[in-house]
């Protein structure tokens, strides 16, 4: 039917094309045709009028001479004779009005066909014309399809973004939701540690009037701290001093090459959600969450205390860094801004210029002095951070959601909505090379040795790039494996070798990175796994989650 139908089309078309063909071939010279046509007619009528006179003129002359031959005739003959004459005399005259009109239709012919060979010039310029105006057509038709594509991937683009937009909707619902709960747990927990500090207090008011009664206070106190020795059981320990009495603690095993095994110790870091964190130097660790703080820590074997809190965000931290002395700490957060602390939490810089959350911000490789951001507006930028100015923004399709920089090529590689992943130059506001992934990119990291990139997809595939070749070589899965958030981070091992990531089950998953096997499955958590960071000696992993958990996980 269909085949039908085409051929229809296509004998209507031939026909249209034909008639278009003969309104400006046929007709324009329709008239002229049919004049010449007419003088060609009358040319031979009057050719053949010729010929027949022609052969009278002969008859007479052949009588004319046979008369002439024989005078002896009767007069008979010369009657004939002036008759013939007479008849000689008008067939000249008709000979020569015929010649005169045959050069008028000379004329004729030599002036239409003059006017002929103009219009055959005016047929070629519009033939020369037509074929112009077929290029034009030609080359708006593949304007127009390129067009085309461009709407496509546009549409492609609104898309991704209706959907970012959906999915970032349904979080924000279910933030609200945790939030009106946490808040009315929080007044439901602050009036009973009130009721509970009244009673305390009435109590120990109660307390003292009787002892006050009965005989005066001992220094019992005084005598029993003066007995307390602060001499390590051995040489392992570490003194510890917090806001309780002073204790001695086995400080954690940093440096190893191998995977966790066990979880060694958990802790409510932030009062929500912990969307970043970041291990520094020696047992620093940094977190930050939807509590508007970044928290730092000092990370034990069996403890974790709090040795800061760096406050100024007005909305959720959603990444952290610091440089390699951790002088100068930099933070991004859902309120469009970046912030850089120094050592001793003071706010150095508020950095402002993107229009979205700041989903990605990081010091670049070996430069404390430069920090790059990656935010939701489809921008990254760069700044300086002795001045907080932005030296450079680079523009892009989608919105960013993770960046990394450093290894062996010194550039810039950013993680993108649209499944993409971009290699930057800064010398320039164009991505010098991109790859293409099935999924949107959650998170980027690269290894120590700047050879391989770690690519984490919201399609719950992790896959390994040889930066050599930017191939694939090894593709990371499980059953069980779920990418939570549009954040989340996998991690490589500080060797390479091994591959962490938190799933929507709270398990944390760590992978061999050149068998693309799972090694072991930790389970801790009670809900989804978002961020993992390793210790720069691989001793030690600390994992968040979405219940305001840390964990830190160590090898026995």
């Amino acid at each position: 039917m269909e085949t039908h139908k085409q051929d229809k089309n296509f004998e209507r078309e031939i026909l249209q094309r034909i008639r278009k063909r003969n309104q400006y071939e046929v007709e324009p010279w329709e008239g002229i045709i049919r004049s010449h046509q007419r003088l060609l007619e009358a040319s031979d009528n009057l050719k053949a009028g010729n010929i027949q006179l022609t052969v009278e003129i002969e008859k007479l002359r052949v009588a004319n001479q046979e008369f002439t031959a024989n005078p002896s005739s009767n007069s008979s003959n010369a009657e004939k004779l002036s008759v013939l004459e007479q008849k000689i005399f008008k067939l000249q005259e008709e000979i020569t009005e015929i010649h005169r009109r045959k050069g008028e239709h000379a004329d004729s012919v030599i002036q239409l066909s003059a006017s002929l060979k103009a219009k055959e010039v005016e047929l070629d310029v519009a033939k020369t014309r037509l074929s112009e105006l077929e290029t034009a057509r030609d080359s708006l038709h593949c304007e127009r399809s390129q067009l085309e594509q461009k709407i496509c991937q546009k549409d492609e683009e609104l898309r991704l973004i209706r959907e970012e937009h959906s999915e970032l909707l349904k979080d924000h619902h279910v933030r609200e939701e945790e939030h009106k709960h946490m808040k009315s747990e929080c007044d439901d927990l602050i009036n009973r540690w009130v009721q509970i500090k009244q009673d305390e207090v009435d109590a120990l008011n109660q307390t003292n009037e009787c002892d006050i009664r009965v005989r005066p206070p001992t220094p019992v106190n005084a005598r029993r701290e003066s007995n307390i020795s602060l001499s390590p059981p051995d040489d392992s320990f570490e003194l510890v001093e917090e806001d309780g009495p002073k204790r001695w603690t086995i400080p954690p095993p940093l440096f190893s090459e191998g995977f966790p095994t066990k979880a060694l110790f958990s802790w409510e870091a932030h009062q929500g959600e912990i969307s970043a964190a970041k291990f520094g130097t020696g047992n620093l660790l940094a977190t930050g969450g939807s509590d508007c703080t970044v928290k730092l820590w000092n990370v034990y074997y069996n403890s974790c205390t709090q040795i800061g809190t760096l406050e100024g965000s007005n909305k959720a931290v959603m990444s952290i860094d610091m440089d390699y002395a951790a002088k100068f700490f930099v933070s991004g957060s859902n309120d469009c801004a970046c912030r850089i602390w120094t050592s001793d939490r003071r706010l150095k810089h508020v950095l402002t210029g993107h229009t979205d959350s700041v989903f990605a911000a990081r010091f670049l490789s070996g430069d404390s002095g430069r920090i790059v951001t990656g935010s939701r507006d489809r921008t990254i930028k760069v700044w300086d951070t002795n001045n907080g100015a932005c030296m450079r923004t680079m523009k892009s399709p989608s919105s960013c959601s993770d960046l990394i920089s450093g290894g062996l090529f010194q550039r810039i590689v950013s993680a993108h909505a649209d499944g993409k992943l971009r290699f930057w130059d800064m010398r320039s506001d164009k991505p010098i090379h991109e790859i293409t992934f099935e999924a949107k990119i959650t998170s980027v990291d690269l290894s120590q040795d700047g050879q391989l990139l770690l690519v984490c997809q919201k399609d719950n595939v992790i896959n390994v790039i040889d930066t050599n070749n930017n191939k694939v070589i090894t593709e990371l899965r499980a059953e069980d494996f779920r990418v939570a958030a549009l954040y989340s981070r996998a991690v490589f091992h500080p060797n390479g070798r091994y591959v962490a990531a938190g799933s929507q089950d709270g398990s944390v998953l760590i992978w061999n990175t050149a068998k693309g096997t799972v090694e072991t499955v930790l389970k801790e958590h009670k809900h989804a796994v978002i961020v993992c960071t390793w210790h720069s000696q691989g001793g030690l992993l600390a994992t968040t989650d979405r219940s305001k958990r840390a964990v830190l996980w160590g090898e026995l």
